[in-house]
């Protein structure tokens, strides 16, 4: 069906009006019908800590931070991970950090600074009911167990606050200094860790840490792809047991994805996607698995965003990185990731204007309504038409459907009849399309039988 100048908000014949649409804006775009149907269920996240940000605040003063902790408590984000930058070579206890010197080589020399503000952060998690679940970082590129634990009795004794969960470190592949005490890192060392060396660092500071704290947890490894075969095959192999999850970082990209605004909606269905990288870093634990809590141990994706990492694609700080990141959550529901962590907060919400980004609308107004519990794939079926991601969730009589066009060109007139989705009955529409600034909801509707989801859409529908 062609909408030639179609006047949003005003259904064509025997469509019911998808709710991202205003009344005023002329949309023409081609419209394509659309049938969907349902797969078994593939995964299960209920109402727990599925969506996770890693924290980086050090470019926020106080009143930013005050802004980005009333944001994320309109989100479903329950995990803050203070990861990334600073893991390896960040001392929270003297705020030190040990940095490579000005002429680039050499030895490195110590820079005073609150890359954390962690005051902040403890007066903002106990504020929370239930108070918040974090992830904090062990001096895991020293290989130094008295130093871990001086780190572990830090959080727990000054601060008053122990993080949920402990990494070892960040990323230990890029790991250059391995074994060397921080204050004498030198930009010549060229000492790295054997997936052995790593998986036993690993287990002796869990051993030491456990006999102070008992129910601390830990998260095995935060690998930065999910190619690190030896690394992530030894420490499941040796650690499982004793961890909580293994976590990977992820940053699709494909040619052409920071240019073309097609190749980067692409690397959604390419080798790059989250699909393939979490089944890839499952591939490698199982490499060396011989205990079922090897096998079963839960897979997070630690890092995300459109890639490359640290320099990130154009386009997802435009309204394209909503729907790129509403498919991506799609896929790390449907291949039953455990979390799902956007890099990083800045990502979410601006710095300078204090507001929500693109992404940060689509989890405040949209994934924050959508029904948590088992996930069921669905199947789009729409002639022509590529790039349609979907999942129906339930919990008990709860259901909600999400659906993703990121087709640059070509809508969606979805027929819910056959069976996809309950229609004829009370519930609420979330949508999102490219010429809104930001989503808009209805709710208390009676759910039409049809919709209409333009390029670049996003369609959430939940009943009650």
């Amino acid at each position: 069906m062609i909408g030639s100048l179609l006047i949003v908000g005003v259904p064509l014949p025997g469509l019911a009006p998808a709710s991202e649409y205003g009344t005023t804006i002329i949309a023409p775009f081609v419209s394509v019908a659309a049938t969907g149907s349902p797969g078994t269920s593939v995964a299960y996240h209920g109402g727990g800590q599925f969506f996770g940000i890693d924290l980086t605040d050090d470019a926020f003063q106080t009143k930013a931070l005050v802004a980005l902790g009333a944001y994320i408590n309109t989100t479903p984000v329950t995990l803050i991970r203070f990861g990334g930058l600073g893991a390896s070579n960040y001392d929270p206890s003297t705020q030190t950090s040990f940095v490579p010197p000005p002429s680039g080589s050499g030895r490195y020399v110590a820079v005073h600074q609150q890359l954390l503000n962690l005051t902040w952060f403890k007066s903002w998690c106990l504020s929370r009911n239930p108070t918040c679940t974090w992830e904090a970082s062990l001096p895991g590129e020293e290989n130094n167990t008295q130093a871990a634990i001086h780190t572990a009795q830090w959080f727990h004794q000054v601060l008053g606050l122990a993080p949920t969960y402990w990494e070892f470190g960040n990323e230990p592949k890029a790991w250059t200094d391995y074994g060397i005490n921080m204050s004498r890192w030198n930009t010549a060392d060229n000492v790295s860790p054997t997936g052995p060396d790593y998986a036993t660092m690993v287990n002796n500071y869990i051993t030491a840490i456990s006999s102070l704290y008992p129910h601390d947890h830990y998260v095995g490894i935060e690998a930065g792809c999910s190619c690190n075969a030896l690394l992530i095959s030894a420490t499941a192999a040796m650690d499982a047991p004793l961890l909580s999850s293994m976590a990977y970082h992820t940053y699709p990209i494909d040619s052409g994805s920071n240019t073309s605004l097609l190749q980067f909606y692409g690397t959604l269905r390419s080798g790059t996607n989250l699909s393939g990288t979490l089944s890839r870093f499952q591939q490698n634990i199982d490499k060396s698995c011989v205990s079922k809590a090897c096998l079963t141990i839960p897979l997070e994706v630690g890092e995300y965003q459109a890639g490359p990492h640290q320099n990130f694609s154009p386009f997802e700080t435009t309204y394209a990185g909503a729907p790129f990141l509403a498919a991506s959550v799609i896929q790390g529901l449907e291949s039953n990731a455990s979390r799902f962590n956007v890099f990083d907060s800045i990502q979410l919400m601006n710095v300078s204007a204090l507001t929500p980004t693109f992404e940060g609308l689509l989890y405040q107004r949209i994934i924050a309504n959508l029904t948590m519990g088992a996930d069921y794939p669905v199947t789009i079926s729409a002639p022509n038409v590529g790039g349609v991601f979907a999942v129906i969730t339930k919990n008990g009589a709860h259901e909600s459907l999400f659906v993703v066009n990121t087709n640059t060109t070509l809508g969606l007139n979805l027929s819910l009849k056959g069976g996809l989705f309950p229609f004829g009955t009370l519930g609420s529409v979330y949508g999102w399309g490219p010429w809104r600034l930001v989503p808009s909801a209805s709710n208390g509707v009676t759910l039409a039988s049809y919709y209409r989801i333009p390029p670049q859409g996003i369609l959430l529908l939940n009943n009650y």
